[in-house]
């Protein structure tokens, strides 16, 4: 698709980022100062995670498979009575875990390997980009090269849909390692990024709240609140803008924000319009994503 550029108008209605605080259990070994206190935090007061018996919440433990599968189904707030049984060799019906493990293979989110479902086994980054993307439907428009998840591998689609979303950044090598287990607190952060938009990184565009409009002459307007989630001043933020529903990508088109400051934590509304020569699709809008490929200078 060729991108052409549209018009920018930016408006300054200043709003706070949502409080994602929930009355939660403290855990002595995930202080205040943790770097994923606030996402265990969020899901420990959702009750989407719990910590052992002995008050830990062990955040360096590689998650298993079950407990994946655990907080999967209370996320997506899934049934677990009624399930086929999946054939599992490793767990049957009557074991412990078997309810869930029924319920996320039944749901296509998990799959076992050689007929075992391998509960107690770890979490690659791999798998988990697989079960995040697909439980949610993700996508992509914009793809980014990973040195070590190339055009090919398989797990390239999920991965690319993680990163398109906010939900992964990678690593500052260009890597994104996906044979390595992920750890309890590291699973408790994406899926917080996946539930909630607050916690996602970098300029986050929220979608709910965007005000829709259709011009006369197929032109596309969206009112859509932009937010700052780094610690760093954020200017001269320019790049590619995609919105994709159901029916694909309807509209896409180069932006620059050249006007526009926005600091750590802050949001604003933008307006951005997207000429009759950049839509590819007059549709009726209910939900859609704004994809983003977009360059910005901190401060």
């Amino acid at each position: 698709m060729k991108k052409k550029t549209a018009a920018v108008i930016l408006s300054v209605l200043l709003l706070s980022i949502p409080s994602v605080s929930s009355a939660a259990i403290s855990f002595p070994d995930t202080p205040s100062t943790y770097w994923a206190y606030n996402e265990i935090q969020f899901l420990t007061g959702k009750k989407i995670i719990n910590g052992y018996k002995d008050g830990t919440f062990r955040p360096s433990v590689s998650i298993s498979r079950i407990q994946a599968a655990s907080m999967m189904v209370k996320a997506l707030g899934l049934s677990t009575t009624g399930r086929p049984d999946p054939g599992f060799k490793d767990i049957h019906p009557g074991d412990d875990g078997y309810e869930i493990a029924a319920t996320v293979a039944d749901e296509g989110i998990f799959s076992g390997n050689k007929g075992n479902f391998n509960a107690h086994g770890t979490l690659t980054r791999a798998q988990m980009a697989k079960i995040l993307s697909e439980s949610k439907g993700l996508s992509y428009v914009y793809p980014v090269h990973f040195k070590d998840v190339q055009e090919g591998n398989w797990a390239f689609e999920y991965v690319n849909a993680l990163y398109s979303n906010g939900i992964t950044t990678g690593y500052s090598d260009l890597s994104y390692r996906p044979g390595v287990a992920v750890s309890r607190a590291q699973f408790a952060v994406f899926m917080a990024r996946m539930l909630n938009p607050a916690f996602v990184p970098g300029i986050v565009f929220d979608e709910e709240k965007a005000e829709v409009v259709w011009g006369t002459d197929d032109s596309l307007t969206l009112h859509i609140p932009i937010s700052n989630h780094t610690n760093s001043t954020l200017s001269a933020i320019n790049g590619s803008l995609s919105v994709a529903t159901d029916e694909g990508v309807i509209a896409e088109a180069n932006f620059n924000f050249d006007s526009i400051t926005l600091k750590p934590g802050e949001t604003k509304i933008v307006t951005l319009k997207f000429a009759a020569e950049t839509v590819y699709d007059v549709v009726d809008i209910g939900t859609f994503k704004l994809f983003h490929n977009l360059s910005f200078s901190e401060k």
